[in-house]
């Protein structure tokens, strides 16, 4: 298991030089020195301190960038004066993964979803890419100190300018799902309250499938924790982490992304990339169309479509913001756009 999450790290390295792509192939001529020297410690040493960079994270290096309610433009964010915010403000936040920025295109499907859904939504767009674009054990490292910030950001806005707790809604994808989890726990710390959601699309899994549910995402983060799963075992978390979680095909592979073939290097990129970001891909329609994505409640894949006793006649729909469900669901996608079936 050990060597398996050191091989998907050894992965993402390759995968951070030489970027995201659509061609299938990897440019192993691309890498620095740096970065070689790092792929060998994993691969020879199998040593994760010796390419570890303990970050000095700083609250000033973290920023946010809010779209009002009904507007197409965005104001950055003073944490020390949010003044934008009020007793009226129902806020979605937002929690990049690793190697993004707020350029991350699902940020901006995302947003566009919530201000075309209804007018009363605004939009926080948190860019943590300084310790992002880290090599990955690093950036993980760096997770906790990250969400302090952010968690004191989202209490300052509860506490001093009003903004009901029941109005705030996070959504972390990859390691921005563990961000989220750690978020949660220090709002609870400092209020004494649980956030009402947390939306988890795929949340990472190496470096932290072995950890407590105390140092990870947990059920216990928020009164919600929504997670669905679309990569586990690979870049995200295969089990139950959340109060309710989805598991789309399986929760592993996806239906039209490519097969993960380990002696295929040449493929790898791509097929990775495809399953994990199907999540917010899913997200993003269900919020669109709520009666979609339709799911069993089951207690394991192999049994969903079947009469077996361990399948309930309960259903519910990913994309659904108020859900009060739990337990563990499973659905079948289609190959492309539109998901649902």
């Amino acid at each position: 298991m050990w060597k398996q999450i050191l091989f998907y790290i050894l992965l993402m390295f390759i995968v951070a030089i030489t970027g995201e792509s659509d061609d299938d192939e990897i440019d192993m001529s691309s890498l620095t020195d740096e970065a070689k020297k790092d792929i060998c410690n994993i691969c020879n040493k199998l040593s994760l301190t010796s390419i570890l960079v303990k970050p000095n994270v700083r609250a000033d290096k973290i920023h946010y960038y809010l779209f009002p309610r009904g507007s197409k433009n965005y104001e950055k964010i003073d944490t020390s004066n949010p003044k934008q915010f009020n007793a009226n403000s129902f806020v979605v936040v937002l929690i990049h993964g690793w190697s993004q920025n707020r350029s991350t295109l699902w940020y901006e499907l995302l947003k566009n979803t919530f201000m075309e859904r209804a007018s009363q939504y605004s939009v926080v767009e948190t860019n943590w890419s300084k310790y992002a674009k880290l090599n990955y054990v690093s950036s993980s490292y760096s997770v906790k100190a990250v969400d302090g910030f952010i968690g004191e950001f989202i209490v300052k806005l509860i506490k001093d300018r009003g903004v009901l707790i029941k109005n705030v809604l996070i959504i972390g994808h990859s390691i921005g799902g563990q961000v989220a989890s750690f978020l949660g726990k220090k709002v609870f710390e400092v209020l004494n309250k649980k956030l009402p959601k947390i939306i988890a699309p795929d949340p990472a899994g190496p470096l932290f499938n072995l950890r407590p549910e105390s140092d990870r995402l947990n059920p216990s983060d928020a009164q919600v924790v929504h997670v669905i799963h679309t990569n586990g075992s690979v870049f995200g978390f295969l089990r139950v982490c959340g109060t309710i979680d989805f598991f789309p095909n399986g929760g592993s592979h996806q239906n039209g992304c490519l097969e993960i073939i380990l002696t295929n290097v040449q493929n790898l990129t791509s097929a990775v990339f495809c399953a994990h970001h199907r999540s917010w891909e899913y997200l993003i329609e269900g919020l669109t169309l709520e009666k979609k994505f339709k799911s069993r409640k089951c207690s394991s894949y192999v049994d969903y479509g079947t009469t077996k006793i361990t399948c309930t006649d309960e259903y519910a729909s990913l994309g659904v913001l108020n859900l009060t469900s739990t337990r563990k669901y499973y659905l079948n996608t289609n190959s492309k756009s539109p998901f649902s079936k």
